[in-house]
C-alpha cells in the first residue's frame, strides 16, 4: 500500500479530478487495511495477530 500511496501521491501533473482520485485512493488503502486486516484476523486466528505484531500495516518502523 505505502508503494503505491507514493506513486500516486508523485504524480507530475495534478489535476482536480486527478487529486479527488489520489485523495480517495489513500483513504481506501488506510480504511480498506483495517478491514482486510480483519477479515485475515477471522481466518488464521492468533497467527496473523502474531505477524501482526513484527509488521506494520502501512509504514514500515511505524506501529499504529
Amino acid at each position: 500500500y505505502l508503494f503505491s500511496m507514493i506513486i500516486l501521491w508523485l504524480l507530475p501533473r495534478m489535476t482536480d479530478l486527478g487529486l479527488a482520485f489520489v485523495l480517495a485512493s489513500t483513504l481506501y488503502f488506510l480504511f480498506g487495511s483495517i478491514s482486510e486486516e480483519q477479515k485475515l484476523i477471522e481466518i488464521y486466528g492468533e497467527g496473523y495477530r502474531r505477524y501482526q505484531e513484527d509488521v506494520p500495516r502501512i509504514i514500515p518502523g511505524l506501529k499504529w
